[in-house]
């Protein structure tokens, strides 16, 4: 009997981002008591979780979406809240960003069967997530409050990876990355436009 495991299909960010938001969750940690954040890579969902007990043929699937799309910008502008536990990185609307989503969705219904979930579509709000789950209402407003009062970041990014994540039990893992096509003629850069990090005592 084949294990059934849990994966998803994300972004990977660039090292200098993931460095930013790896930065937030510390300090998010260490003032609000909160640890979640910090089990999983940093990322932005494309794909959220489901079950399968074939790995392989989505790693084929993977390969085969980054030989056939282009890397393009993302942008991050401020900090975002679910209430009343999560608090993320907001991604500035996309339409590649969009399309790569809703043609993963398409393909997952009609090669896999594997349907969306409410959160999934043409209104799906995409983020980083900073903290989340075990983050208390009390300490979730504080934090609120503060950040709202601070500088708002505004990075980008260069889109360039995609990545299937798997659940080990106790944490998110990257199982295995894709390089999307072209990507050798691209120049590398990520912009920081704020010097963020400076507003936070």
């Amino acid at each position: 009997m084949r294990k059934i495991t849990q994966i998803g299909i994300a972004i990977i960010p660039t090292e200098d981002y993931a460095l930013f938001v790896r930065k937030t969750e510390i300090f998010l940690s260490k003032k609000y008591n909160t640890v979640r954040g910090l089990l999983q890579p940093p990322h932005i969902t494309i794909k959220w979780p489901f079950e399968t007990d074939d790995l392989k043929k989505f790693e084929d699937y993977c390969a085969e979406l980054a030989r056939e799309i282009d890397p393009f910008i993302v942008k991050i502008k401020g900090f975002g809240f679910f209430e009343p536990k999560v608090i993320f990185l907001k991604v500035v609307p996309n339409k590649k960003l969009l399309n790569l989503h809703l043609r993963i969705l398409k393909d997952m219904k009609e090669r896999f069967g594997i349907n969306s979930n409410k959160f999934e579509g043409k209104d799906q709000q995409f983020h980083t997530t900073l903290a989340y789950g075990d983050l208390k209402e009390s300490e979730f407003y504080r934090a609120k409050e503060e950040l709202e009062k601070i500088k708002q970041p505004e990075l980008s990014f260069k889109f360039n990876k995609i990545g299937l994540y798997r659940y080990t039990g106790e944490e998110w893992v990257i199982h295995k990355e894709f390089e999307v096509k072209n990507e050798r003629y691209w120049y590398d850069y990520v912009r920081i436009e704020h010097l963020f990090w400076r507003g936070i005592k």
